[in-house]
């Protein structure tokens, strides 16, 4: 079993190109829905052209129509007068205009017209209605909506495959932090709802097989926006197919899967994904750092949480004594495993068939395929020992309510499981090196941790994001820092009241090197990366003040700085000794 707690996460895009011969092929897209458009054009070329022909004939015909003036002399209609009446009448508006009063050849001519008129329009209407309502036309005009929005989009987009629980997961995990997402799917019902919902203006639907090349090409994969790609399908073949295409197609594109067994997870290594999540192997691992290390296990999972989840208090003593594991199935063996792996004392039995004895068990494991069974297995075992640690397995979400009803101790649900770890993976490499480093270390380090990230940013899981210190993303520190110093905790300070933004720098990255929880005296150089965590608060300040010129040099001087250039230039004395003083202080430190 692999242990997600050790699983590198880090990127393999040099492996990619390098590690295989290949040639390079531009991603192909799908114009079937080209063909089918013209097919729809070429069917209702018929009624379009009989709307036409008895337009023109009726225009014509009552041109010829002898009529009288007001003085009883012979007239006829022009051309144009003709196709000014019609215009009105055969589309059934009847505005009544006429030059003089219509004879009665010219009135039998209009009759004829109108019904005539009335006809064909019905039939072209009957037959456009036809075409619009037809599945294929459908499915043909919202292919060409997706490739005119993305053709459009000048944003970062990420392409999900699957729009089941999982892929739905995923896709409100990236609205919630503001991700546009391209959603493939082969169910066109799942699709309206989802592009029906709130979150329709930065969720595109699309209607395809991802297994395809084609589809994925149309749901934007050759574009240079698109930032990843989720295989979130409950098929593995489906998920190895899409992870080999973009790693043959688009090696520079982040894939990140879901596997529902180990030797499919293994063949999709071989294509170098950027992560792999197989929840049935990664549940037995986290239940085993709950266990084990309970505080640990508690930041790692208020971390990877949505943002604003409270965080709880974490519960021990539960390293100990018997487990019990009811299960009918390979996640059944997995959980066992990892529960004898650190030492604890774990029995596998079937759901079904005898009823084992749970009265002296520490806790029990219930994971069998059926929602059912699980709740029924589940009311047993706190009926026969009320006090044990209980885990549920929750495969569907219909039984969401019943779930939260029954109030188990813990809840297994795949698709959750899948889609917390993906998107702690999406927020940034970064996000999840830091993830990662914190399950590797022990509960004193982590209470701590949480400690001092509770004492920043409050009791609600934080927003990550990510600050690059360059001249694009952080202009003001970028000039600064071309003559001038700043450190982390500088930076961190609010410029005003001179207290602790809620904002605390979880990764500092810089070149290759990687720093967990770097210290207020780090300084910052161009070209630096960090990873923060904040309310949404604290790092709307923060990104204020990488912008602002007045802000960093106060920061990083102490001394308030006007905005406007004529109080700077009555300042500069002022900014010029705070620098000796600076200089000075330095020079000082470094002779001792």
């Amino acid at each position: 079993m692999v242990n997600p707690l050790t699983r590198l996460a880090a990127h393999h895009r040099a492996y990619r190109i390098d590690s295989q011969r290949r040639r390079k092929v531009p991603v192909p897209v799908d114009d079937s829905s080209l063909d089918v458009l013209q097919l729809a054009l070429r069917r209702m070329r018929g009624p379009i052209l009989l709307v036409i022909a008895v337009f023109a004939i009726s225009v014509v015909g009552l041109s010829l129509m002898p009529g009288l003036d007001e003085d009883g002399q012979p007239y006829r209609m022009t051309i144009f007068d003709s196709l000014y009446f019609m215009s009105y009448t055969a589309t059934t508006i009847g505005f009544g205009e006429t030059p003089y009063t219509f004879t009665i050849p010219q009135r039998l001519w209009v009759t004829g017209s109108i019904f005539a008129s009335v006809a064909a329009w019905s039939y072209a209407l009957t037959a456009l209605i036809s075409q619009i309502t037809a599945p294929g036309f459908r499915k043909a005009m919202s292919v060409l909506r997706v490739k005119r929005k993305l053709h459009r989009t000048r944003e970062p987009f990420y392409i999900v495959v699957g729009n089941g629980q999982t892929g739905n997961a995923v896709v409100d995990g990236l609205v919630a932090i503001h991700r546009d997402a391209v959603v493939v799917d082969r169910d066109v019902e799942r699709l309206e709802r989802l592009t029906m919902g709130s979150a329709s203006g930065s969720v595109l639907g699309l209607h395809a097989d991802a297994r395809r090349a084609a589809s994925l090409g149309t749901a934007g994969l050759g574009s240079p926006h698109c930032h990843g790609v989720l295989a979130m399908t409950n098929d593995d073949e489906t998920n190895l197919s899409i992870v080999m295409t973009v790693n043959l197609l688009r090696p520079d594109v982040p894939v990140i899967a879901r596997a529902q067994s180990m030797a499919m997870a293994e063949r999709m290594q071989d294509f170098y994904p950027e992560h792999v999540v197989n929840p049935m192997d990664e549940f037995g691992s986290y239940l085993a750092l709950r266990l084990e290390q309970p505080v640990t296990h508690r930041l790692t999972e208020w971390l990877m949480s949505p943002p604003g989840t409270e965080l709880e208090e974490a519960v021990s003593g539960l390293a100990g004594g018997r487990w019990v594991v009811v299960s009918d199935g390979e996640f059944g063996e997995e959980v066992a495993r990892d529960l004898r792996r650190i030492g604890l004392e774990a029995e596998l039995a079937p759901p079904t068939g005898a009823t084992v004895d749970v009265s002296e068990a520490t806790g029990v494991v219930v994971g069998a395929e059926s929602d059912t069974v699980n709740m029924s297995v589940a009311a047993r075992v706190r009926a026969a020992n009320p006090d044990c640690f209980l885990v549920l397995r929750q495969k569907s979400l219909t039984a969401a309510a019943t779930v939260r009803a029954f109030a188990p101790d813990l809840v297994f649900h795949p698709a959750e499981l899948v889609a917390h770890e993906a998107m702690t993976y999406l927020v940034s490499p970064n996000y999840w090196h830091f993830v990662r480093k914190v399950m590797e270390r022990d509960d004193d380090w982590a209470a701590e941790e949480t400690e001092r990230i509770v004492e920043r940013v409050g009791t609600g899981t934080p927003e990550a994001a990510r600050l690059s210190v360059t001249e694009e993303r952080a202009p003001a520190l970028t000039r600064w820092l071309a003559a001038g110093t700043v450190t982390l905790g500088q930076l961190l300070t609010h410029p005003e009241s001179g207290e602790c933004r809620q904002v605390y720098a979880a990764v500092h990255a810089r070149g290759s090197q990687r720093t967990v929880s770097p210290g207020d005296d780090l300084q910052l150089r161009v070209g630096d990366t960090l990873m923060v965590l904040g309310t949404p608060a604290g790092l709307d300040g923060l990104t204020a003040t990488l912008y602002d010129d007045s802000a960093v040099e106060h920061l990083a001087t102490g001394v308030h700085v006007p905005r406007t250039w004529v109080f700077r230039l009555f300042s500069h004395r002022a900014v010029r000794r705070a620098h000796r003083r600076r200089r000075a202080a330095r020079a000082g430190r470094a002779a001792r």
